[in-house]
């Protein structure tokens, strides 16, 4: 049995374990290091914890948070999140996604109810240790 006083220490052992037995590669299928594959295990590893967070005080879909996000990244414009979102929500409609001064209020049927997501800077500030 194995013992660790830091959480890092565990994370660095079960990465080299996992990486023994697995390939691991990046989204190009290009193998991707040991060091690299051990600095993104310990660099995310409150990923889940805070996306939880995040989805907690939003009470909104998951997904949603995600797809916003994504589109943030991306730079997209109103345009492009417009079809971003009503592709993966089929009762999500182009005048459920409007803007309203610095913010974007995306509010329509998500799943089993009807959610309310203001996407501005305070949103994204919110999200930027899932970011």
């Amino acid at each position: 049995m194995q013992y660790f006083a830091e959480r890092v220490d565990f994370v660095k052992y079960m990465q080299k374990e996992y990486y023994k037995k697995n390939t691991v590669t990046d989204l190009k299928g290009r193998k991707i290091e040991s060091s690299v594959f051990s600095r993104l295990l310990i660099e995310n590893s409150d990923y889940m914890y805070d996306f939880a967070t995040i989805m907690n005080r939003k009470k909104v879909n998951p997904r949603l948070i995600e797809l916003t996000l994504m589109s943030y990244l991306r730079k997209d414009n109103l345009t492009k999140l417009k079809k971003t979102l009503t592709s993966e929500y089929r009762f999500l409609t182009n005048d459920d996604i409007i803007k309203m001064g610095d913010s974007i209020k995306i509010e329509g049927r998500m799943g089993s109810g009807i959610e309310t997501l203001f996407y501005n800077d305070r949103f994204i500030e919110e999200c930027k240790p899932i970011i």
